[in-house]
C-alpha cells in the first residue's frame, strides 16, 4: 500500500466543530489500517509528513501505536520517510518502543534501501527512499541517487517527498526530468496532495499518492483521495487507486441563466449537488459527508444580492442528500445580470454609458474618467455596502491596463439602475 500526507493532528477545515474530529486525520490512519488489513498487504510504504508537526507528537503517538500494533499482529511491515512537516517528531516516534514495527528510511539526509522478504511466487521489490535531514532543505538529492545498488533483477520502488514540478523550492524541488533515465520501475512522491499518476510510457513512471482525505476546500484537495495498492507481481507496477476516509471537498457550479424565480433556486441548487455526490458515490460508495463550494454563474434576471440571500437560505446549514452529510456554507455568487448590453450602448444618458463601460468600449480620452469615477465608487461602497465588494479594497486599477474590475462595477450598477 502507498500512501502520504496523512498529517496526523491536524483537523479538517471548514467543517463544524461538531464534526471535525470524526473525519480528523487521526481516524484518516485507522482507516488506511482497516484497508490494508482488508487487502491483506504486506507493507504500507508513507512517503512523508505522516504527522503534521512536531507539536501533535501526544496525538501521533497514540494513532500511531494503535495501528501499528493492529499491522504488526498481522506481519505488516510499516516503512517511511520523513517530510517536512515530521522530520523532527518521526525520529523519536520510531524510537517508542510500542512502535518497533515502524521502519524509517533515508534518515540525515542519505538514500537508503530494503527489501522485503520474498513470498512464494513473488519477487520483493527493492526499495530505496530519502527523508528530509530537516525542514527545509533546497537541494535535489535524486543528483546523489544511487543507482550503481539498483539489483535491476527486482521491481525497484523509489520513495521520496519532494515539491515535484518546482525545481529550486525550499522543499526538495524537483522537475520530471530528474527522474528520467534511472533504473527505477515506479517512482512515489508526497508533498503534494492532489492525487497523479502519470502514464504507463512515460520516460519516468511517477505517482502522487496525494493525501488520503482532503483537508481544506483548496484546489490541491478537492475530489476523490485515498491510497494506493501495488501488486509487486505485476510487471507494470501500475498501482490501483483506493477510496479512503469519510470526507471529500468538492465545487459544484450551477449556471442559474434559465432559473426565472428566486424560489426554484435552492431545489436546482440542491440537484447540481446531488449529481456531484453521485459520481463521487460509484468511485467511493462509503463516503460519509462533502464539503461542497457552491459556485452560482450565468447571466440571470435574479440580481447577485437575490440569489446571494437565497443561497444563505438554503446552504447555511448542514443537510443530508442520500445519506451523505452536506456542508456548502461556503458559496460564491458570479452572477452578471440578463442585460441586452449591446442595445443599451446605444442609448443615452447613464445606462448607455455604464453598458459601454460594461462592453469595455470606452474612448482613450475617457479613461482617465473612468479611473476617477472608480476610485469614487470604491470609497464609496465603504459606507454603503448595498453595492457589493467588487473593487472597495486596494488603490485603484489602471484602466489603461485592467478593464475587469471597472467592467464588474458597471454591470453591478446596471443592475440597479434598471432594475433588473
Amino acid at each position: 500500500m502507498l500512501t502520504a500526507d496523512v498529517h496526523i493532528g491536524r483537523q479538517p477545515s471548514r467543517i463544524p466543530v461538531e464534526h471535525a474530529q470524526e473525519f480528523s486525520s487521526s481516524n484518516t490512519w485507522r482507516g488506511i489500517v482497516d484497508l490494508a488489513l482488508r487487502e491483506r498487504v504486506r507493507a504500507v510504504i508513507v512517503a512523508g509528513d505522516l504527522v503534521d508537526t512536531s507539536n501533535q507528537f501526544l496525538e501521533a503517538a497514540g494513532a500511531l501505536e494503535d495501528g501499528l500494533k493492529r499491522l504488526r499482529e498481522q506481519d505488516v511491515a510499516v516503512i517511511l520517510t520523513a517530510g517536512n512537516h515530521d522530520v523532527e517528531v518521526i525520529p523519536e516516534l520510531a524510537r517508542v518502543a510500542a512502535l518497533d514495527s515502524l521502519t524509517v528510511l533515508g534518515e540525515n539526509g542519505r538514500w537508503d534501501s530494503l527489501t522485503l522478504p520474498t513470498e512464494a511466487g513473488d519477487i520483493s521489490p527493492q526499495i530505496f527512499a530519502w527523508s528530509f535531514p530537516r525542514c527545509e532543505n533546497p537541494g535535489n538529492p535524486v543528483a546523489a541517487f544511487p543507482r550503481e545498488a539498483v539489483d535491476i533483477s527486482r521491481p525497484c520502488l523509489g520513495i521520496l517527498h519532494s515539491d515535484f514540478g518546482s525545481p529550486g523550492s525550499r522543499y526538495c524541488g524537483t522537475s520530471r526530468t530528474d527522474f528520467t533515465g534511472l533504473p527505477v520501475d515506479l517512482w512515489v512522491i508526497g508533498h503534494l496532495h492532489k492525487p497523479v499518476l502519470s502514464a504507463a510510457d512515460a520516460p519516468a513512471r511517477i505517482l502522487i499518492p496525494g493525501s488520503p482525505q482532503g483537508m481544506d476546500p483548496g484546489p490541491g484537495e478537492q475530489g476523490l483521495h485515498g491510497v494506493w495498492i501495488l501488486d509487486t507481481a505485476d510487471t507494470a507496477m501500475t498501482p490501483v487507486f483506493a477510496p479512503v476516509g469519510g470526507l471529500c471537498y468538492d465545487q459544484v457550479a450551477l449556471d442559474v441563466s434559465d432559473i426565472r424565480a428566486p424560489g426554484d433556486l435552492p431545489r436546482r441548487a440542491r440537484e447540481a449537488i446531488a449529481d456531484t455526490l453521485n459520481g463521487l458515490c460509484r468511485t467511493h460508495p462509503s463516503l460519509r459527508a462533502a464539503h461542497v463550494r457552491f459556485v452560482a454563474r450565468g447571466r440571470s434576471r435574479m440580481t447577485r444580492d437575490q440569489v446571494a440571500t437565497v443561497l444563505s437560505e438554503t446552504l447555511s446549514e448542514p443537510f443530508e442528500i442520500d445519506g451523505i452529510l452536506v456542508f456548502a456554507h461556503d458559496y460564491s455568487v458570479d452572477v452578471e445580470p440578463a442585460l441586452d448590453v449591446a442595445a443599451m450602448m446605444e442609448g443615452k444618458g447613464v445606462p448607455a454609458l455604464l453598458a459601454r463601460v460594461a462592453a469595455g468600449r470606452i474612448e482613450e480620452d475617457e479613461r482617465a474618467w473612468l479611473a476617477a469615477a472608480f476610485s469614487t465608487y470604491q470609497a464609496a461602497v465603504r459606507d454603503d455596502r448595498s453595492f457589493g465588494d467588487i473593487g472597495s479594497d486596494g488603490a485603484p486599477p489602471d484602466v489603461s491596463l485592467d478593464m475587469a474590475a471597472p467592467r464588474r462595477w458597471a454591470l453591478r450598477l446596471l443592475e440597479k439602475v434598471v432594475g433588473a
